[in-house]
């Protein structure tokens, strides 16, 4: 895609919008983290798969809920301030061209 200004001017409202969005959803849940860790509780209750549910982890809630408001105010300064664009941009390249050569190299590692 050619990189024109109103591209860049979508990309810069885009990104400060999420910023934003994670900024505001981290403080909300900052101010009461223990609400946060009930409601992680509740999640962890009411989810299972089968027989399977996440009931042993029930004391791990108030740690994950302070991990899931620091990382949402990472993000949300990592979007602001714009950092570490270049290098995603350029690892998720390196994935997709991994990715697309991966069935390739195990087919012939077979006839090893």
């Amino acid at each position: 895609m050619k990189d024109t200004k109103l591209n860049y001017t979508l990309n810069i409202i885009a990104r400060w919008f999420v910023g934003l969005v994670f900024l505001f959803s981290s403080f909300s849940k900052g101010v009461d983290p223990l609400g946060t860790a009930f409601k992680v509780q509740e999640y962890m209750t009411a989810w299972s798969i089968g027989s399977f549910t996440f009931e042993w982890a029930l004391p791990l809630a108030n740690f994950l809920s302070v991990t899931l408001i620091c990382a949402e105010f990472v993000v949300g300064v990592l979007l602001l301030t714009g950092s570490f664009r270049r290098r995603i941009r350029a690892q998720m390249g390196d994935d997709a061209f991994l990715h697309r050569h991966h069935p390739y190299r195990c087919y012939h590692q077979q006839g090893d």
